[in-house]
C-alpha cells in the first residue's frame, strides 16, 4: 500500500455520483492514507468477523487512490504480476468506517471467488456483473445500502439468499427495468454495482490464478500459518485453483493440436509480386490459403449451460492464436447450424442453440466432404459410432463426467478430458 508516484490527472475524471466536485478535492492528503490504514487495521482486528487473515491479505496487495473509476475496483496487472485495488478518493471519504471496511472486503471477495476469470466467460456480461455482486454483498456486514451508493442485494430482486454467481445469473429477472438518468446511463433504485468490473478477458487465466495463490501464500508467511491452520474458505480456494489449473492443462493440449494441424499462414512464391530485396526477376511472396479449422459443439440435453459457455469461450481463445477461417457447427441428432465464427458472436450463437439427443453421423459426413486441416469436437462423448469414418485429424474434447472412451475409431482421432467446470 503506497502513495501514487505521479499526481492525479483530472483529465480522466468521470462523472461523480456525489455531486459537483472541484479539481482540488481530488488532492490526496495524509488523512486519506491514514483513513485507509485505519480501515485495514479494523478489518484485521474485527474479532466478530474473524477477518484477521483478510486484513493481512490487504497488506500484501497494492492499493492506490485513482479518479479512473467513480467508486472502486480490483484488477490484475499482468506486467507487474500483482493485484491492484483502486479507490476513488471522493467516494472513499463519503463512506463511514464500517462502509469502507465493507468496500475493501467486497474487492477481496471478487478476487477470492475468482470472479476475474469467471465473469468474462458469460454471454451477458452486465447481468453476470450484477449476479456476482449479489452473491457476495449479502455476506458482507456494513455494505452500503444508501443513496447514492446502494449495493445490489438478492432480496431487492426477489431472489433467495446463499446462491452462487451462476445461480443468480440464471435466476436474474428477465423483466428487469432500468431507469435512464440524464446521461442515458442505466440505474435502478433496487441497487447498483458497487464497483467497476472492467476485467479484460485477454489476461492469461493462469497468471491470475498464480496471483491469487501468491497473495494467499505470502499472507500465510506473514501470519505464520500453515495449510492446516488456514481458514476453510482459503483451503477451499487453493483446491479450486488446482482444479482450474487442470482446466488450463487441457486448453494447452487443445492449442497444441491447433499448432500441429491448423495454425500458421502459408506463404507461396509468386512472380506477380516482385521480390523487393533482390531484382524484379526474383519471385516474391504472397499469403496463401489460410488453414481450415472446424469446431463442432455438442448442444444435446446432457450438456450443461456452464459447459456450453466453456465450449464457446475456448472457441474465442482459438481465434486469438491467429485463426481467421474458423467455422463453428452446433449439433445434437444432426448438424443443424454451421456458420463462420468470429470473436464477439457468442451471444448470437447462444440464441441458435437447440437441445435434443446425440448423433454424430451428419457431422462425420460433412467433415469428409470438406477438406479441413483439423476438426475439434466439444462433447460429452455419449453417442454411437458412425458409419462414416473421418480421415482428417480430429480432436474430441470430452467434458467432465463424460465418456471415458470414444465410441469412434477414426484413424487420426485424439481425445482429451476436461476437468470439472463447476465451482
Amino acid at each position: 500500500m503506497t502513495a501514487p508516484t505521479n499526481p492525479i490527472s483530472t483529465s480522466t475524471i468521470k462523472k461523480s455520483p456525489f455531486g459537483d466536485i472541484k479539481p482540488e478535492d481530488y488532492h490526496i492528503t495524509p488523512a486519506d492514507w491514514s483513513n485507509l490504514e485505519q480501515t485495514i487495521f479494523m478489518i484485521g482486528s474485527a474479532k466478530g468477523l474473524k477477518m484477521d487473515f483478510v486484513g493481512s491479505m490487504l497488506q500484501t496487495i497494492q492499493i492506490d487512490y485513482s479518479v479512473r473509476i467513480p467508486t472502486a475496483c480490483i484488477q490484475y496487472v499482468p506486467n507487474k504480476k500483482q493485484f491492484l485495488i483502486e479507490l476513488n478518493p471522493i467516494f472513499f471519504r463519503f463512506l463511514t468506517l464500517e462502509e469502507r471496511m465493507a468496500v475493501l472486503l467486497h474487492e477481496i471477495e471478487h478476487m477470492n471467488k475468482l470472479h476475474l476469470t469467471r465473469i468474462p466467460a458469460f454471454e451477458d456480461r452486465q447481468k453476470a456483473n450484477k449476479a456476482a455482486d449479489c452473491a457476495i454483498n449479502q455476506f458482507i456486514p456494513g455494505i452500503p445500502t444508501r443513496e447514492p451508493i446502494k449495493a445490489i442485494m438478492p432480496e431487492n430482486f426477489n431472489l433467495d439468499k446463499d446462491k452462487s454467481l451462476e445461480d443468480y445469473y440464471d435466476l436474474w429477472p428477465d423483466d428487469e427495468e432500468e431507469q435512464e438518468d440524464e446521461d442515458g446511463e442505466g440505474s435502478d433504485d433496487r441497487g447498483q454495482l458497487l464497483d467497476e468490473h472492467d476485467w479484460d478477458a485477454n489476461v492469461d487465466e493462469e497468471d491470475i490464478l498464480e496471483g491469487v495463490e501468491d497473495v494467499i501464500k505470502r499472507t500465510m508467511i506473514k501470519t505464520s500459518r500453515d495449510h492446516s491452520s488456514l481458514p476453510k474458505q482459503f483451503q477451499d480456494l487453493l483446491e479450486s485453483i488446482e482444479k482450474k489449473r487442470k482446466c488450463i492443462d487441457w486448453k494447452k493440449q487443445l492449442k497444441q493440436f491447433i499448432k500441429c494441424h491448423a495454425s500458421g499462414v502459408e506463404k507461396v512464391a509468386t512472380r506477380n509480386r516482385p521480390n523487393k530485396r533482390y531484382d524484379y526477376q526474383s519471385p516474391g511472396l504472397k499469403i496463401g490459403e489460410l488453414p481450415k479449422l472446424l469446431i463442432l459443439a455438442d448442444t444435446s440435453g446432457s450438456i450443461s449451460s456452464v459447459e456450453l459457455n466453456v465450449f464457446l469461450d475456448q472457441t474465442d481463445q482459438i481465434l486469438k492464436v491467429g485463426m481467421r477461417n474458423v467455422k463453428l457447427g452446433l449439433w445434437n441428432t444432426s448438424l443443424y447450424q454451421l456458420d463462420k465464427y468470429t470473436k464477439g458472436k457468442r451471444a448470437e450463437m447462444h440464441k441458435k442453440v437447440k437441445s435434443g439427443g446425440t448423433d454424430f453421423e451428419s457431422c462425420a459426413s460433412l467433415i469428409n466432404k470438406t477438406a479441413y486441416d483439423g476438426v475439434i469436437v466439444l462433447s460429452d462423448g455419449f453417442f454411437d459410432d458412425t458409419k462414416t469414418k473421418v480421415n482428417c485429424p480430429i480432436l474430441f474434447v470430452i467434458s467432465h463426467g463424460g465418456a471415458t472412451k470414444l465410441p469412434t475409431s477414426y484413424p487420426r482421432q485424439r481425445m482429451i478430458k476436461m476437468p470439472s467446470m463447476g465451482e
